[in-house]
């Protein structure tokens, strides 16, 4: 079964919620970033916050979805599931901090499969906004 963009944002509040803080909403705009990172991953093959094709800051795409304020990006791939997604950036502290930063109280994510030389990966896209 594929995992779902419900689900990961489901771990991700759970995660929230041990550590005291409030859970996240989902937010369109996110969700539109997270989903425009996605297909330009797809598109260009790359593994990397920036594009390193065209050259694109990973905070622009933020910003053309119309999101204002401060941000941040995870990024997973090879994951099966949501769980072992959280588990694996609670365990990075850049990422770590990022689900966990009480400033952003916003989510938009995408979850879709990306085609590189090695072959067929998942990959989790997570964008936080205030």
């Amino acid at each position: 079964m594929a995992m779902t963009d419900a689900e990961l944002v489901s771990s991700m509040n759970q995660g929230r919620v041990e550590q005291g803080l409030t859970k996240f909403a989902t937010n369109a705009k996110l969700e539109k970033a997270a989903h425009a990172k996605l297909l330009d991953m797809q598109n260009y093959k790359y593994w990397s916050h920036n594009n390193p094709v065209t050259g694109e800051l990973w905070w622009k795409n933020i910003y053309k979805a119309g999101v204002k304020g401060r941000a941040a990006e995870n990024l997973a791939r090879g994951y099966s599931d949501s769980n072992t997604v959280v588990g694996g950036w609670i365990s990075s502290p850049a990422h770590k901090a990022n689900m966990f930063n009480s400033i952003y109280k916003k989510v938009g994510v995408a979850v879709g499969e990306v085609e590189y030389p090695e072959g067929k990966k998942t990959v989790v896209i997570a964008e936080f906004g205030e």
